[in-house]
């Protein structure tokens, strides 16, 4: 008979192999949860043996993160994208999720980074040279020909909202998410909202955010909309990007109540231009945002946001490489992260 892996036992109690791979680490006795203590008993029940995690036989061991970046600017120069992708941003979080869920399958992390046109190439050579078992892709845009490297190698693509026919995927619920926050502000008595975003060039799943700001505005029957939109083609500061959008805002006659925007790094900048014009957050205009990465919640006030549980991004992605080295021949999956809302000082009713 077949080993039994940490796969086998995911599929029959229908969970995650990250939850797996938890449980049959924990110790403690009596105080570990009841569903690691059943786990535990199942695995048992099964034949499951500790041995498979050593260097000999391992359900996944290198795994590549590989970064592809399309953005670009007008005059061919790249698109800066620090807030975004660095080590306390989006990336950062994704890294460190990896690195955790890897380290407890005793396996390793390879982190390349390449630009279009020539990606794919690229990406297949370093895969094949460096013994690759498994690919996260995470592509800043839109990149053709994906399904070509996951007919050889196990890949799935995080953050993209679209999804790809032929590849496993992992999403932050961006319409969903989005359709709670104007809810829940709503709740709170505001009725003019606005929404900022880059322009709509820029990231799909910003893009859906926007999406899901109309539907819910157009399902609660207010008409009333207000995009405030970044230029991407810049270079300066977010806060200086964002300041023709702020400056509509303040020549409005029926001002926002309150301002959505499509990821941190944008409420961050609204509230300093906030601070430097001196309006009053939350008591003359609320500020929610999307990602809820760690700085948010220091920034002053304190940022409220939606919660993707960008740490899961990184638990789901492994999930789906070990399953598809398992099964090959398997269903391609789509894993939609369920967004929560963390409300901060940034956010509050309407003023009176």
């Amino acid at each position: 008979m077949a080993d039994i892996r940490l796969v086998d036992i995911a599929d029959k109690l229908g969970v995650s192999i990250s939850t797996v791979s938890r449980a049959i680490q924990s110790k403690g006795g009596s105080r570990i949860s009841t569903q690691s203590r059943e786990i535990q008993r199942i695995a048992k029940e099964m034949g499951y043996k500790r041995a498979e995690m050593s260097n000999k036989r391992r359900e996944i061991g290198r795994v590549a993160l590989v970064n592809v970046d399309i953005g670009r600017s007008p005059d061919g120069q790249e698109v800066a994208h620090k807030l975004g992708y660095s080590i306390e941003g989006f990336f950062g979080r994704l890294v460190y999720g990896l690195q955790l869920t890897l380290s407890r399958h005793n396996s390793e992390l390879s982190i390349l980074s390449f630009e279009k046109p020539d990606a794919l190439r690229q990406i297949e050579e370093v895969v094949r040279q460096n013994n690759i078992d498994g690919i996260i892709l995470n592509v800043n845009g839109e990149l053709e020909g994906i399904t070509s490297i996951s007919s050889v190698y196990p890949v799935v693509q995080v953050n993209a909202s679209i999804g790809t026919t032929g590849v496993n995927s992992v999403v932050s619920d961006d319409f969903g998410g989005l359709t709670l926050v104007v809810r829940r502000l709503i709740e709170l008595g505001n009725r003019r909202l606005a929404f900022g975003i880059d322009k709509p060039s820029g990231p799909f799943h910003h893009t859906l955010r926007l999406y899901g700001y109309r539907a819910a505005m157009a399902s609660a029957g207010i008409d009333y909309e207000r995009v405030y939109v970044d230029d991407l083609s810049l270079k300066d500061p977010f806060s200086e990007r964002m300041m023709a959008g702020f400056q509509a805002y303040l020549n409005d006659p029926q001002r926002p109540t309150a301002i959505i925007t499509a990821c941190d790094s944008f409420g961050w900048s609204v509230l300093q231009l906030a601070n430097q014009y001196n309006i009053s957050v939350p008591r003359e205009l609320s500020v929610f945002s999307f990602d809820n990465l760690d700085i948010s919640a220091h920034t002053y006030p304190s940022l409220s946001s939606v919660d993707a549980h960008l740490d899961l991004m990184a638990n789901e992605a492994i999930d789906l490489l070990i399953r598809r080295r398992a099964n090959p021949d398997g269903s391609f999956r789509r894993v939609i992260l369920q967004a929560s809302l963390v409300e901060r000082a940034s956010s509050g009713p309407a003023p009176g």
